[in-house]
């Protein structure tokens, strides 16, 4: 076990009362799907999880990401309403993490004021993550959208971006041909170049001009 790291993003975990168990997730480990029960709370030393919400015709848009340092506000607020897990997370790289139980997190709650702290200034962050992605879906435009997520994934002329329009329309809360289409647009403007599971920036100042024009 990693004490420093431990310690480092996590430094209430030093009560000798609290006895974690500390986990490695493979990749592509479903954690919970929509409607499990959430036994234990994570807190992620490192890797990636994936938390989205799939409908019903398989379409997914990414809520949000954990990643070191990080816990998951819907398991955190599935375990104080004690109600099902309302989305579905997924290990994207291997992941490395703390588990608490239920009774285990409810205590921290109540007897560490440090860890009240880092759990509130978390569920503000994330929440204000989810509005932003929100006001990104209904009130702009999704070739809009997509440039900036070019832009925002690349500084200059050459940078390759490794990302398939699958996993571009998940991020983007899109489905795949729409996406698939914009991006072939911008192909045949000479500002992108596409290739198998990449995107390869040609023009940026050019879509940061298109962007503009919006």
């Amino acid at each position: 076990m990693d004490i420093l790291k431990v310690h480092q993003f996590f430094p209430f975990f030093e009560s000798p009362t609290i006895a974690f168990i500390q986990k490695t997730i493979p990749k592509d480990t479903v954690i919970f799907n929509e409607g499990d029960e959430c036994g234990t709370v994570a807190f992620l030393l490192s890797g990636s999880i994936r938390i989205s919400k799939i409908g019903k015709n398989g379409r997914e848009i990414v809520l949000y990401r954990l990643g070191s340092g990080d816990s998951c506000i819907l398991t955190i607020s599935s375990v104080l309403a004690n109600i099902s897990y309302p989305a579905t997370a997924v290990v994207e790289e291997d992941a490395e993490a703390i588990l608490l139980s239920v009774q285990q997190f409810k205590e921290l709650m109540t007897i560490n004021p440090e860890f009240q702290q880092y759990i509130y200034k978390l569920l503000a962050a994330r929440l204000l993550e989810v509005m932003t992605l929100v006001d990104e879906i209904v009130f702009h435009k999704m070739d809009e959208r997509l440039i900036e997520y070019l832009l925002r994934h690349s500084k200059n002329d050459e940078d390759i971006i490794e990302i398939t329009h699958e996993e571009l329309a998940s991020q983007l809360g899109s489905v795949r041909e729409v996406i698939s289409r914009l991006l072939k647009g911008f192909e045949r403007d000479g500002l992108i170049q596409l290739s198998r599971g990449k995107v390869k920036i040609m023009h940026r100042s050019g879509l940061e001009e298109k962007l503009s024009s919006y």
